[in-house]
């Protein structure tokens, strides 16, 4: 017996964030809203998919918008940096998908260039199939 297959929309956004159909130099990416909580305020933002990242990573002028509460500090690794930060909790809701509740690190996306508010890291595929096939993607959750 299979089980029904939730299809994520992923497209592909350029360094200025606009939509792309250039396969190389692009980010993938997918439209979410995160919350601290149920039923509270909330911000739509642009995620990347990024499967070089560990973790989820929420752009820190999107998590003082939200009024995210700390856990408690952190060190984040990036590719060519070390930054002390901050861990959050809060509500991911990927369009499709039930609301995910995830820890993110607070981290400046935006302020260092980047076309996108959210990293979404290994933590976060992990909870999906993801398939990069000749400049296809298809992100999908098995649906309980």
């Amino acid at each position: 017996m299979t089980s029904d297959i939730i299809v994520i929309p992923v497209f592909l956004v350029d360094r200025q964030g606009k939509a792309t159909s250039d396969f190389i130099n692009s980010c993938p990416c997918v439209r979410l809203t995160l919350r601290n909580a149920p039923d509270t305020k909330h911000e739509v933002a642009l995620g990347m998919i990024d499967t070089g990242a560990s973790g989820a990573y929420v752009d820190t002028q999107l998590v003082e918008k939200l009024g995210a509460p700390v856990l408690r500090p952190e060190t984040v690794h990036g590719a060519t940096s070390i930054i002390q930060t901050t861990l959050h909790s809060g509500i991911f809701e990927i369009e499709n998908v039930k609301p995910l509740s995830l820890e993110y690190s607070a981290t400046p996306l935006r302020a260092t260039g980047r076309s996108y508010d959210v990293v979404l890291g290994r933590s976060v595929i992990s909870l999906f199939k993801l398939e990069i096939d000749r400049g296809r993607i298809i992100l999908t959750l098995p649906q309980d």
